[in-house]
């Protein structure tokens, strides 16, 4: 019989960078359908937030939890490192959703 579940969980939790509690964390996806979860969690933890959003709806959504938005392209890893280098620690949640082309797909993002 295999190994449970529990056997091959990991702990999930993370030691501060700071010695203050608050943590600053970058989401590549933060307003999309798994992304969207996590950000108002982390901001009701005290923590900042920077995510990412496709849309300006989500870019609202995102602004109502009290994270700040960035705008700007996941696959444009010139203008990404700034932004990710800032955080104490990256999310992330994007992907490419054509899985029709799988030979072409950016696996940057993937």
């Amino acid at each position: 019989m295999g190994r449970s579940m529990m056997q091959n969980s990991y702990d999930l939790r993370c030691t501060p960078l700071r010695k203050s509690r608050e943590m600053k964390f970058f989401q590549t996806i933060a307003a999309g359908f798994i992304g969207s979860s996590f950000v108002p969690k982390l901001i009701n933890a005290g923590h900042r937030g920077v995510g990412r959003s496709r849309s300006d709806a989500g870019a609202e959504a995102l602004t109502r939890t009290g994270a700040e938005v960035f705008n700007g392209d996941v696959n444009d890893l010139n203008r990404l490192r700034p932004a990710t280098e800032r955080a104490d620690g990256v999310i992330h949640t994007a992907s490419n959703h054509n899985f029709a082309d799988l030979r072409n797909m950016d696996h940057r993002v993937a």
